[in-house]
């Protein structure tokens, strides 16, 4: 089926764990509200010596987590993908309950285009935090990404009755919508947006919905409204 819509548009994980995007988050584990500071980027210039090990010391194993989750964000920072892959993996193998490695390598391994190993991530943050909107938003891109559109909207509608005023779920969902060919729905998901933050894309996204339902003179209100933001 042609595409409608192009890929998603909002293709940024919305967690925190590698790299300098944040935005809220439900509740952390324990081990995470401990190491909340680890959220930070890394300087460039700052050496890290790698921890004492330890199997047996739970604030050790905290340490060595913290170590190679930081590690990882910091070779991330610097397009070294391979190295932050290793250092996310060495994190969960010595944690294997951490949330932040999980959410870092799930940004790595989109970085490298591996789609499956993204999803995989994220479907375990989501085990371990069932009430993570985020992550529930950042799959349901990576399965649209993969062209699994029906398990996108389930994963975007999972995200919305967690946090329903956010934008971007409805902005995706309604270019999946849109791709799926269900222009009715993508029509209402982008009334919402509007709604919330009437941006031009988000007119012309509606526009091209009217369109699609051969509604010509509302499309070209829309048209006219993106223009008019636009200057």
């Amino acid at each position: 089926m042609k595409k409608f819509f192009a890929t998603i548009c909002v293709a940024t994980i919305l967690l925190t764990g590698c790299g300098d995007e944040e935005t809220s988050e439900p509740e952390k584990n324990s081990t995470q509200a401990e190491e909340n500071s680890s959220d930070k980027k890394i300087s460039s210039d700052k050496k890290i010596s790698a921890p004492e090990t330890s199997r047996g010391d739970k604030k050790k194993i905290e340490s060595e987590t913290k170590f190679y989750v930081e590690r990882a964000r910091d070779n991330y920072d610097k397009k070294n993908y391979r190295e932050a892959a290793n250092d996310a993996t060495e994190a969960i193998r010595i944690d294997p309950k951490n949330v932040e490695a999980y959410i870092c390598r799930a940004k790595i391994n989109r970085a490298l285009g591996n789609n499956r190993d993204e999803i995989a991530d994220l479907s375990k943050v989501i085990e371990l935090q069932p009430q993570n909107s985020d992550a529930y938003s950042s799959r349901g891109v990576a399965f649209s990404n993969s062209g699994s559109y029906d398990k996108a909207v389930a994963d975007f509608d999972k995200a919305i009755s967690l946090k329903p005023n956010a934008v971007d779920n409805y902005e995706n969902r309604g270019l999946v919508y849109g791709n799926m060919g269900d222009f009715e729905k993508a029509l209402t998901d982008f009334d919402k947006v509007i709604s919330i933050k009437p941006t031009a894309e988000a007119y012309r996204r509606r526009a091209q919905c009217h369109e699609a339902l051969g509604d010509s003179d509302k499309a070209q209100a829309d048209f006219d409204k993106a223009r008019e933001l636009d200057q």
